[in-house]
């Protein structure tokens, strides 16, 4: 049974004192963390339950990287220049970067700023509370001029409350 199918007492004896969970995704909420842990805390969990993760930051960095952006953009080919049907390519996305060249070619343009954080043990903590409070503002601030070719997108956890 997935856990949004299960009741207490009639698949739990009591509501649990731990919750540990895998619901985080390559793009870290692409498999329901939110709604899971949300549906937990209302349903499943005493008050001050310890949950596994305890808190996910999602950041972001603006990089100029040309292999990359060109490796994913259409150019010239065979003298004939197809680079408008550039505005019909799907963005990549979940993309696995290749390993950072150590000649300079990448340059960070931004700092890399936390734009999402969710504390999963606090059920009244913004994200989990409301999912209509998903919209977020975040500052990059500019390092250095250049294009931007990519956003690097990364998360990490918090395993515990320490």
């Amino acid at each position: 049974k997935t856990s949004q199918s299960l009741e207490a007492p009639e698949d739990l004896p009591r509501k649990a004192d731990v919750l540990v969970a895998e619901v985080l995704s390559s793009s870290l909420f692409g498999e329901g963390i939110l709604s899971t842990f949300r549906d937990a805390h209302r349903r499943l969990l005493r008050p001050g339950a310890k949950v596994v993760p305890r808190r996910v930051r999602m950041h972001f960095a603006v990089v100029e990287w040309d292999s990359v952006y060109r490796g994913s953009s259409a150019g010239k080919v065979e003298g004939f220049d197809l680079s408008d049907f550039n505005a019909f390519r799907a963005e990549r996305r979940l993309l696995e970067l290749p390993d950072v060249p150590k000649d300079g070619s990448v340059r960070l343009l931004t700092t890399d700023s936390v734009g999402a954080e969710v504390d999963l043990g606090d059920p009244n903590d913004p994200l989990l509370a409301s999912p209509q409070t998903l919209v977020r503002e975040f500052d990059l601030p500019v390092l250095a001029d250049g294009s931007c070719q990519l956003v690097m997108v990364w998360w990490d956890a918090d395993l515990d409350d320490e």
